[in-house]
């Protein structure tokens, strides 16, 4: 099924869709702020591969807040389109794919991958920085 908007306005419609400072990610940052690594961490690290929301530098630990929808998570949160499955499914496939493969560059890299997924923010976040709380002390 081909496109229905024109090339201009679906340009203008997805320049709309936010990428970095969403409300989970917020959530994140704070909560790794209240953990007691205020200054040491990086947002959107440009010389790590995809970017990884909060980089713990000096820890190596990347922390990616995924969105259930773009990243292909089964959740009961997430409904799927059956409209235009022809572009959407290798699309979101593509993007599963792509951080599959940028998460295991960072773990060749010696890097901690932390995954923080939308529709659990709050917990996993919580769960998350309680296990790397637990890897800092053993230093």
């Amino acid at each position: 099924m081909a496109d229905t908007m024109r090339p201009e306005t679906s340009s203008r419609v997805m320049s709309k869709v936010r990428g970095r400072d969403i409300r989970p990610e917020m959530y994140a940052r704070k909560a790794v702020w209240r953990k007691g690594f205020m200054y040491r961490y990086r947002l959107h690290n440009r010389k790590l591969p995809r970017r990884p929301d909060i980089a713990l530098r000096r820890y190596k630990t990347a922390i990616f807040v995924q969105g259930c929808f773009w990243n292909l998570r089964a959740c009961s949160n997430t409904r799927y389109s059956s409209s235009n499955l022809e572009y959407w499914e290798p699309k979101l496939r593509g993007n599963a794919d792509r951080d599959a493969k940028n998460q295991a560059l960072l773990i060749g890299m010696n890097w901690k991958v932390l995954v923080i997924w939308e529709c659990r923010s709050q917990e996993c976040t919580e769960e998350a920085l309680r296990w790397h709380e637990a890897l800092r002390s053993g230093e």
